[in-house]
């Protein structure tokens, strides 16, 4: 045999002798640690980026981060865009009874069809009632006559009708009000991504 032959059968020996099964376990056990020590490092990378949308975690403190924030408050007051339309409807237009000289100027009443009107016409001092409201009876009920429905109408104080832009509540208020029957007159003053808003008037 040749002295390179026998060098290269000495060096395989000895690779065989280092690599012994509890080596090649151990080497293993090392690279699966290493590799899971490195998803885990991408993963909460991932979940950083993902927490801080859409800022930059690396450079946003975490407690500035959407996930940790505190929600900012919805628009109140004419800052609401709903707000905001009722308000100049009722600057451009004078209260129907008053115009009529028949009573005193009051602030005219927003009837809503769903819930959280109220507190966002409170900065602007606009009296909001729901639908289902006693003082609303007027808009429901088909008995009443044309007159009285009238006057209940004008007591009310109600002028304008926010309804949301859900067909279930538009569909109820076609089959079951009698909104857009004598002596009542609906006008469309506006509309919102999720809102509509009309004019509410009677005849006198």
């Amino acid at each position: 045999m040749c002295a390179c032959g026998f060098a290269s059968a000495l060096a395989a020996g000895i690779a065989l002798s280092v690599l012994t099964p509890p080596t090649v376990r151990l080497a293993f056990r090392r690279l699966a640690f290493v590799s899971r020590a490195a998803l885990l490092v991408f993963l909460l990378a991932a979940l950083a980026a993902t927490l801080a949308l859409p800022r930059n975690p690396w450079r946003t403190p975490w407690r500035a981060w959407p996930a940790f924030a505190p929600p900012e408050p919805p628009p109140l007051g004419e800052a609401d865009e709903t707000v905001a339309l009722v308000l100049k409807a009722m600057r451009s237009e004078p209260d129907a009874a008053a115009a009529a000289g028949r009573r005193e100027a009051r602030t005219a009443v927003v009837l809503a069809d769903a819930p959280g009107f109220q507190r966002r016409f409170a900065p602007a001092g606009v009296n909001v009632i729901p639908l289902w409201s006693p003082q609303a009876d007027w808009l429901f009920d088909a008995s009443l006559p044309s007159s009285v429905a009238a006057e209940r109408w004008r007591d009310s104080g109600v002028r304008y009708l926010i309804v949301t832009k859900w067909q279930a509540n538009l569909d109820f208020l076609n089959a079951h009000s009698r909104w857009a029957k004598p002596p009542f007159h609906v006008r469309h003053i506006g509309q919102t991504t999720h809102t509509a808003i009309f004019a509410l008037r009677a005849d006198e």
